[in-house]
């Protein structure tokens, strides 16, 4: 039975890898920033300047290079090892199909490699969100005490709540869109400076899309996916089903890297990925749902596009 002092030793272990990861993340892009500055040398002088080869560093054990898991590991196969980074990904469907699960596992995945995350949720109760993610992490480590899970609370306010993180920043939502924007920014950009890199998550398009003036909603969400795509970030959207006209659909499409959609038949749910890349099908492939997670059918290789 564990004791309340190994319990104290477990969450300095924890802290100090934290603090290494940032440490690394940090050096690595320093590294960029210096290969990027003797590349202009070189273009400039016609020199051959270089820095030593990179050591083969994996960052908590299973980094693929271009790559960065989904949480799930037949997806990451389906995806030929992972989604790429950087990109914007629409995860779509009807409620409860399957989309939810793959975000709560995206994050999971991110904070068990001590790689932090940033939320932001604009129609969901972030306390649910944490709840449903440390279900799938267990443990009693608190991420967000160590930095590695931030949230963008646009929600509690909506609804005339008190935010149920003291953690979090609490946003006055989406209707002040500049504001709205320039909050996420600065939270992406301390991101960057604390650790080198994150993952972005934004719980709904569908809550903004209602909160938000319809002309407004493509510039702001081109915004947001543009920015994140330059700091690097793999960023997941999601969306319903079956609310909008089709061509509000669209609209979210044209910014995004690629879609991964759900669907509901009867008593079998299915995903299907559109963009992304190169992968092994693009046909619809059942969902089994497992605990807190799900799999996936097989797929036909010989149907890869």
């Amino acid at each position: 039975m564990d004791t309340p002092e190994d319990g104290e030793t477990l969450k300095t272990a924890r802290e100090i890898i934290a603090d290494l990861d940032k440490q690394i993340n940090r050096a690595v892009q320093e590294r960029r920033r210096l290969e990027s500055l003797l590349a202009a040398l070189n273009m400039d002088r016609g020199a051959s300047l270089q820095i030593p080869p990179s050591p083969d560093i994996s960052l908590s054990g299973t980094v693929i290079p271009g790559k960065i898991s989904s949480g799930i590991p037949k997806l990451d196969d389906l995806l030929n090892g992972g989604i790429d980074i950087p990109s914007n990904i629409v995860l779509k469907g009807p409620p409860f199909s399957g989309k939810e699960i793959l975000a709560r596992n995206f994050i999971a995945k991110s904070i068990s490699e001590n790689i932090p995350v940033l939320i932001v949720s604009v129609d969901k109760d972030i306390g649910k969100i944490k709840s449903d993610v440390m279900k799938i992490l267990g443990g009693s480590v608190d991420p967000e005490e160590t930095g590695l899970l931030k949230f963008i609370d646009a929600y509690s306010k909506t609804v005339q709540i008190q935010s149920p993180s003291k953690h979090a920043i609490v946003s006055e939502g989406v209707s002040n869109y500049s504001l709205f924007i320039k909050t996420i920014d600065a939270a992406s950009t301390d991101m960057l400076e604390n650790y080198g890199n994150f993952k972005f998550l934004f719980f709904t398009l569908t809550g903004m899309i209602s909160q938000i003036d319809p002309k407004f909603f493509i510039k702001t969400l081109q915004h947001i996916a543009q920015k994140r795509r330059s700091e690097n970030a793999v960023s997941l959207y999601l969306m319903d089903l079956g609310v909008f006209d089709d061509n509000v659909y669209e609209s979210a499409n044209y910014v995004m890297d690629g879609e991964i959609e759900f669907r509901v038949d009867f008593s079998k749910n299915y995903l299907r990925v559109r963009g992304m890349g190169n992968v092994k099908s693009r046909d619809w492939i059942e969902i089994m749902f497992h605990g807190n997670s799900f799999d996936l059918g097989s797929f036909d290789l010989k149907r890869v596009h």
